[in-house]
């Protein structure tokens, strides 16, 4: 799993202009924001589908606005987010799934939840 810093750094590499003055929270939460899973008519007709990234989608969102600059609200329910997101489950973890993911992982580890994560061997040698 990619640290924050390291998945920043990429992000800001390929969108420079729309990362330039946001810090590494800042950046993680636009991305997280236009990564949002949405019906087709808010992703392919208001949002530019594949043809935008996930910075330029949450720029969209938080100006109210679609693609072509015209006022615009999404229509996508909760329910269509929750169904959207399960087709969605295979493309990856977006930035805050990833850092909930390896929280998680951590403290089942550190919990023993994930069985024997270590090698041991008893003072007998058995």
């Amino acid at each position: 799993m990619e640290t924050a810093p390291l998945q920043t750094a990429q992000i800001a590499a390929a969108e420079p202009a729309l990362t330039e003055g946001m810090n590494t929270l800042q950046i993680l939460s636009a991305y997280e924001n236009g990564s949002v899973a949405l019906n087709d008519a808010d992703y392919y007709g208001a949002m530019a589908g594949n043809l935008s990234s996930p910075l330029y989608k949450a720029a969209l969102m938080a100006d109210g606005v679609d693609a072509a600059g015209d006022a615009y609200l999404l229509t996508t329910t909760p329910l269509e987010n929750f169904t959207q997101s399960l087709k969605l489950a295979g493309t990856g973890l977006t930035p805050g799934a990833a850092f909930g993911a390896g929280v998680v992982g951590t403290g089942a580890k550190s919990v023993g939840w994930l069985g024997n994560t270590t090698a041991t061997q008893s003072s007998t040698g058995k």
